[in-house]
């Protein structure tokens, strides 16, 4: 997710403090608001350094105190989780959004046009607008750091690209390259329609293809980190900018990594997640847990997160030993095992014992 757009979403969050809510889903905004703070902490104190940016001495030694921290070290250099809790909420959002709007009465192509154009509506407005102003005589003049570093080397097909929404298949991802974010989420808005009608129409294959297809995600991970040599870099944590004499080794580097950070085929399984139970909840209004299940899916839930989170440290302690069995499994799992835990809290907060949990959310 793009920096500005992470600064300038916070205030959104003024009513999560100063309105009440009644909604059942009114929680969702806590997971929100965490995962927005996570990648803007990152982004601030690791990726945003001008030293970092600038590749000297002092950001390397900054990085590496921070991975060598044991407790901080995960939360900050895993920070990119935050985008996997985005995913999972987009998914959950979408499906019931389009349960909500969509007529049974009307063709398919009816609803899932209106579906797409009220996405497309929330995406794109904003987005045209940040790129008129970023990359146009203002951006230049008030944010000369940004521009030289983001900006400086867009080309008029990039910044085409980033107004289509594909800027994420973008080979080498120095022009606004954190607006990839945006075009993830609109190619998996294309497919949001096709799938849910499966789920209705036909559940058991539908289910099973988005099973199959959150399960090859993780394998393209896995084999794409595997022939990239890049499975002790699962958290990304290098910043997609420009600077001056840029090494073709470095720009291998970025390519290698972006696109098994940002394309559809590797990141798609937590939104998939968030779609199935986002529909689920759309068929199951009353359902109720049993306070033991209930129990056992919030504190696994939360088990997952930590298990995921501090699961990279391996590859801090020792940051040469490359394409490692555990390497390798590592970087294809913990987003979608994130994900699920994720997943298992929404479902206990939603089913089960709400006047235990309130307290919490």
């Amino acid at each position: 997710m793009s920096l500005p757009y992470s600064i300038i979403s916070l205030f959104k969050f003024n009513n999560i403090f100063t309105t009440k809510y009644n909604g059942r889903f009114a929680f969702l905004d806590i997971f929100r608001f965490i995962a927005l703070c996570w990648v803007v902490i990152n982004h601030l104190g690791s990726e945003g350094r001008l030293d970092i940016l600038r590749r000297e001495k002092s950001g390397d030694l900054f990085k590496q105190n921070i991975h060598e921290h044991p407790i901080f070290g995960p939360l900050f250099g895993n920070s990119a989780l935050g985008v996997e809790i985005f995913l999972f909420l987009s998914g959950f959002l979408a499906a019931r959004s389009w349960q909500r709007h969509r007529s049974v009465d009307s063709p398919f192509w009816l609803n899932a046009s209106g579906f797409l154009f009220r996405r497309w509506l929330r995406l794109a407005p904003p987005t045209l607008a940040f790129i008129y102003i970023a990359a146009g005589p203002l951006g230049k003049w008030a944010l000369p750091q940004f521009y030289h570093s983001m900006v400086s080397n867009c080309s008029s097909r990039q910044l085409f690209s980033h107004a289509l929404f594909i800027n994420n298949f973008s080979k080498i991802p120095t022009c606004m390259g954190w607006l990839w974010y945006l075009g993830l989420d609109w190619q998996c808005y294309l497919l949001t329609p096709f799938l849910l009608y499966l789920l209705e129409k036909r559940p058991r294959f539908g289910i099973s293809l988005l099973i199959i297809m959150i399960g090859g995600s993780v394998f393209i991970r896995g084999w794409h980190c595997k022939i990239n040599e890049i499975c002790n870099n699962s958290d990304v944590d290098i910043p997609f900018v420009y600077f001056p004499n840029i090494s073709n080794d470095i720009l291998q580097t970025y390519s290698s990594l972006f696109s098994l950070y940002a394309r559809p085929t590797t990141k798609i399984g937590p939104f998939l997640i968030g779609l199935i139970i986002g529909y689920f909840t759309t068929l199951k209004e009353t359902f109720l847990l049993k306070p033991k299940t209930s129990k056992l899916l919030f504190f696994g839930g939360f088990l997952l997160l930590f298990l995921t989170i501090y699961g990279i440290l391996p590859e801090y302690w020792y940051p040469n030993q490359g394409n490692t069995l555990y390497n390798t499994l590592y970087t294809a799992t913990f987003r979608t095992i994130f994900t699920v835990g994720i997943a298992f809290i929404v479902i206990s907060v939603l089913y089960g014992e709400r006047s235990r949990w309130r307290k919490l959310f």
